[in-house]
């Protein structure tokens, strides 16, 4: 075993010695027993505050021991070495591995000079830059050098300094180095060589972000540069000015305006580069200026050059055709390779979603993911810019330039020109569906003709462009003619031989089911049968999609789907995966919110399957704890259980609370779930905290009687999780939801002791201007549950939060929450009548709010006379 007894410097052979052959280890990886071994000796070195120093001195000195691939290796290391414990270096240690790594950065391989250029910026991220001062003069006196390493290694570090501590260059105490930099970077835009000329654009650039003064001051330098830059032989360059006219929209649009004309002219020019990576970076502008809404008069005029532009964009590349013709058109038969399968994220519960108590998050799926391909390139961003200028334009100013390119490539005999329209007119198909409508009989029976296609790219894309269209579909009067036609040839595609097609056609069908919810109920029987034969053949890949798909249907078929025809049918082949996949497998957590979706849908109807779901779902709880436990022990080298499942079980457990009712009781008092759930409560993860605490307002709806008795533990958690920090957004969220879910379901001398620290922090949430607007409508709601509770409690103070209170509420716009908030605040007034004195508009407001979402629904008759007698008082 490799000792790490390491003397003090100067540096011996004997210790190099052992670093050399830990690195050789390290560098090998395919020797696998040596290389777990090596990694155990690395963690052991790298607690020796020496062991920085060596690979610092191997890094920097060149020797007949070290050749250039192990120092280049030395200094990876020292670089995450760096992360983790430069700050607790002596101060001398410091100064000896910052003067070895920029003497790295002046080494005359390129390889070395770059990979000390990284140590070098992660030491300035570690610390700051001004504990460095003499880095960035050395910099410079490399950069005016003339010598093209020396320029490298400072430009290349430079680079990374810009990208990551770009603020600090701004610094008045380091004497705003900028006022400097940026001029002699600005001259570097004319350097012969090409990778000087990039990088420095590439600095630049990277402060647009921050408009330091020095950056304002030399606008027209820039801009300038920028121009000289356009036509530069280099595509890299081409493509940095591309980034720059992005950055500059983004952040300073002001200044482009005057040149806008010009500007457009060169970004529809770079949008027809012949390098990829340039029109790609082009396509961004176009969405850039439509974001921001300003010059949108200039692409006006360039609309009929622009847009047969981006649609020739959106063709797939000759190398990806030739991809696509390589494959096998059937290949449902042929497992994912475990880089196809994309990454799966957990989206913690957001406690109250049917009822008004849910955030709103973004959605992941931008709908542009038509190919299967999850890479950004030119085609996605084409058709991307394609939808931004359809819904800023509209149809009468887009139409005219897309239809006839779109006429064009539809009637071609090239697969892959037909392809792309259909690509592009699903892109274009929100922003001028109402102008397409004449058009759309013809091109609904097109695609219906298109999913049959030979070609499975045709077929995909045609799932893609109906689900686009599915609101028109679905809004048509001939269920028989649109409707039922796209379902039979989804369902057909969902079964298809091709794994791409299958993906596009269960993406298209959830979006219908979204469309069309309880209406789907007709037809439930085929599509559960399809499900079914789905179960049974899909790959991984296609099997993601699909769990999703039948969530979709449980979430908006509802108890429709409860018909035990339909379980019996769709249950087995499900279970059969979901016992297929092993606990630490990640294919199980679409699983897990699959079945979510479906046990508060069907509740009880799931029968025998409800006891191996709760089962599995605290084994996962447990494990995941119990790993956790043993990883904060003493010696323990295991990786602890990713914590990302037991988030998922909990979901599904608050689920089958929610499906269940009180049916679930049984189970919570067979098992130690509250044991579990009350640890879970304080554990540090806020994404534990957030589902856990769902559990427990949908115990508290369901299952009071059992959560009573530890009632005391779960209210001081929720009340210390009442924070509007933006970590904290969704937890509290959720606690505020479950601390108004308990005090509906308990009686008032349970609740009354733990109001006032409550209210203390919910009136701190609704008074704060910057809180999130869903939070403050949300504790809204759960102020007037402990109001109809514990009313006298809330009236003293009332004066302070009322008029919050009551603009809070006028967002509301679920009826059932709305109503039993304004029960609460009416209880509340009845007990301090004049504490509204002050706040008399804001509580009109929340009056007339009533008739804000439907001018025909009626106030409830209970509270209109409570409205009444408050405005007479």
């Amino acid at each position: 075993m490799l000792s790490c007894r390491f003397v003090c410097f100067p540096v011996t052979p004997k210790a190099v010695d052992e670093i050399v052959q830990l690195l050789s280890v390290l560098n090998n990886p395919a020797q696998a027993d040596q290389h777990a071994q090596a990694q155990q000796q690395l963690a052991t070195f790298q607690a020796n505050p020496q062991f920085g120093l060596y690979l610092s001195h191997m890094m920097a000195y060149p020797s007949a021991q070290v050749d250039e691939r192990l120092r280049q290796l030395a200094g990876l290391v020292l670089k995450n070495l760096v992360k983790t414990t430069f700050k607790r270096l002596e101060p001398p240690a410091q100064a000896i591995i910052r003067e070895r790594v920029l003497l790295g950065a002046r080494d005359p391989s390129q390889v070395l000079r770059h990979t000390a250029g990284s140590v070098v910026t992660t030491v300035v991220s570690s610390t700051r830059l001004a504990q460095w001062p003499e880095l960035l003069p050395a910099l410079v006196g490399m950069l005016e050098s003339g010598d093209p390493g020396l320029g490298d290694g400072a430009l290349n570090t430079l680079v990374k300094i810009c990208e990551d501590s770009a603020r600090e260059l701004e610094s008045e105490e380091l004497g705003r180095p900028l006022n400097q930099l940026v001029p002699m970077l600005l001259a570097l835009f004319s350097h012969p060589k090409d990778s000087f000329r990039v990088m420095a654009l590439t600095c630049v650039n990277s402060l647009i972000s921050l408009s330091p003064q020095a950056l304002l001051l030399n606008m027209d330098a820039y801009l300038e540069g920028l121009s000289k830059l356009a036509s530069d032989p280099c595509a890299s360059a081409r493509k940095g000015v591309c980034e720059a006219m992005v950055l500059l929209v983004e952040v300073n649009v002001e200044i482009l305006l005057p040149r806008m004309q010009g500007i457009c002219e060169f970004m529809l020019a770079a949008q027809q580069d012949p390098d990829p990576e340039v029109s790609t970076e082009a396509g961004e502008f176009w969405m850039a200026v439509c974001d921001r809404g300003e010059g949108l008069e200039v692409l006006i005029n360039m609309l009929p050059r622009l847009i047969p532009v981006l649609v020739a964009c959106t063709v797939y590349s000759a190398d990806q055709i030739a991809e696509f013709e390589s494959l096998p058109a059937v290949d449902e038969h042929i497992p994912d390779a475990p880089e196809d399968i994309r990454p799966m994220f957990h989206r913690a519960k957001s406690g109250g979603g049917g009822g008004g108590g849910g955030l709103d998050e973004d959605d992941d799926d931008d709908g542009s993911d038509a190919d299967g391909v999850a890479e950004w390139h030119l085609r996605k961003c084409a058709a991307a810019a394609l939808d931004s200028l359809s819904t800023s334009f509209g149809p009468d100013r887009v139409l005219p330039a897309l239809l006839p390119a779109l006429e064009e490539r539809l009637a071609s005999a090239d697969v892959w020109q037909r392809e792309s329209a259909m690509l592009s007119l699903g892109a274009a198909s929100e922003g001028c569906l109402e102008g397409l409508g004449p058009h759309l009989p013809a091109l609904f029976s097109f695609l219906i003709q298109q999913q049959k296609a030979e070609t499975p790219q045709l077929r995909s894309i045609a799932c893609w462009v109906l689900g686009r269209f599915m609101r028109w579909i679905v809004g048509q009067e001939s269920e028989e003619h649109y409707l039922v036609p796209v379902l039979r040839g989804l369902i057909e595609r969902l079964l298809d031989s091709n794994k791409k097609v299958q993906e596009a056609a269960c993406s298209a069908l959830s979006v219908m089911e979204e469309e069309v919810g309880y209406g789907l109920q007709v037809y439930l029987d085929p599509i559960v049968r399809c499900f079914a034969a789905a179960l049974a053949k899909y790959q991984t890949r296609s099997l993601i999609v699909l769990y999703d798909t039948i969530g979709t249907l449980a979430d908006n078929a509802g108890n429709c789907l409860a018909q035990p025809a339909l379980m019996t049918v769709l249950m087995p082949p499900l279970m059969q995966r979901w016992n297929q996949v092993a606990d630490d497998d990640r294919t199980l957590l679409p699983a897990l919110e699959c079945l979510a979706s479906i046990v508060i849908a069907v509740g009880g109807a799931l029968d025998t399957y409800i006891q191996p779901i709760f089962s599995r779902c605290l084994k996962l709880t447990e494990s995941t704890l119990l790993g956790h436990a043993a990883a904060d022990q003493p010696g323990y080298q295991t990786e602890p259980p990713e914590k990302e499942f037991m988030v998922c079980a909990l979901d599904l457990l608050s689920g089958m609370s929610e499906g269940l009712g009180g049916s679930f009781g049984p189970l919570l008092a067979s098992s130690n779930l509250l044991q579990m759930l009350l640890q879970c409560c304080g554990d540090e993860s806020v994404e534990v905290r957030q589902s856990a605490f769902a559990v427990v307002g949908e115990l508290a709806k369901s299952c009071m009687s059992h959560l009573k008795q530890a009632l005391p533990q779960f209210l001081e958690q929720l009340v210390r999780n009442l924070s509007s920090a933006i970590e904290m957004l969704y937890v509290c969220n959720n606690a505020s939801w479950a601390i108004g879910e308990i005090a509906n379901a308990v009686d008032r001398d349970v609740v009354a002791p733990w109001v006032p620290g409550i209210m203390s922090r919910l009136v701190d949430i609704i008074g704060q201007k910057t809180a999130d607007p869903k939070l403050v409508e949300n504790v809204c709601i759960t102020v007037g549950r402990l109001g109809s509770a514990c009313p006298e409690t809330l009236a003293p103070d009332l004066p302070r939060y009322c008029g919050d209170w009551c603009e809070g509420l006028t967002m509301v716009r679920d009826r059932t929450e709305k109503e039993a908030a304004f029960k609460g605040l009416c209880l509340v007034i009845r007990h301090n009548p004049a504490g509204i004195l002050n706040s008399l508009g804001s509580f009109c407001r929340a009056v007339g709010s009533w008739h804000d979402p439907d001018p025909e629904m009626a106030v409830p008759p209970e509270l209109a006379e409570a409205f009444q007698q408050i405005l007479q008082l």
